[in-house]
């Protein structure tokens, strides 16, 4: 019985890719065969638990994605005290409204950055950060040595963000330039005081 309905949901995905992918590539039934390969010899309780990684691998990021939208607009909505099918509309439709800082693109991007870690950044090809960006986006860190976080013809960049505490205290920072790093010397450095999230 399990083999006929492995069967049966084979030919079925088989006939949807097929279906989906109408005029977009040519699809064999093979082709689906090569994605049953790493399951193939593997004792019944290896197979579910290999299916359900993948399944998971495949879904979480898909289910993520999706609550972090829902996330967004229900704030969104609540906060505004807006209709939540409106708030919907004017933050995923570019048609209806944009991103300033990103033309042709709708807000929920803006917003979803939000929870993502690291800096916002612009690329510039003059040496004092004059004229447009070349290019914008998020980075990882601020340090211009790293390799994911340059770019070919950037002159100087500007990085914005903010620090978020784990305790109350004083913290101390510094900011180091290429030339103090060519000379081994730091430039001075201040204080602030910062409070942790309640």
């Amino acid at each position: 019985m399990l083999t006929n309905l492995l069967l049966a949901v084979r030919t079925e995905a088989v006939n949807l890719f097929q279906q989906l992918a109408t005029n977009l590539l040519t699809v064999a039934a093979a082709d689906l065969d090569n994605y049953s390969k790493p399951f193939l010899g593997l004792d019944v309780s290896k197979q579910q638990k290999q299916v359900k990684a993948e399944l998971v691998r495949v879904f979480l990021p898909l289910l993520s994605q999706k609550l972090s939208r829902q996330l967004v607009l229900q704030t969104l909505s609540s906060t505004l005290g807006f209709d939540p099918s409106m708030t919907a509309a004017l933050v995923t439709d570019a048609a209806l409204l944009t991103d300033p800082s990103n033309p042709g693109k709708s807000l929920l991007g803006a917003f979803l950055a939000l929870g993502q870690q690291g800096v916002s950044a612009f690329y510039f090809n003059s040496m004092d950060g004059s004229g447009p960006a070349q290019a914008t986006g998020a980075a990882a860190t601020t340090d211009t040595a790293d390799p994911t976080n340059s770019k070919p013809g950037t002159a100087s960049a500007h990085f914005e963000g903010y620090l978020q505490v784990s305790t109350d205290g004083p913290y101390r920072f510094f900011a180091e330039t290429r030339e103090h790093r060519r000379r081994g010397s730091v430039s001075t450095g201040f204080t602030r005081s910062y409070r942790a999230p309640q």
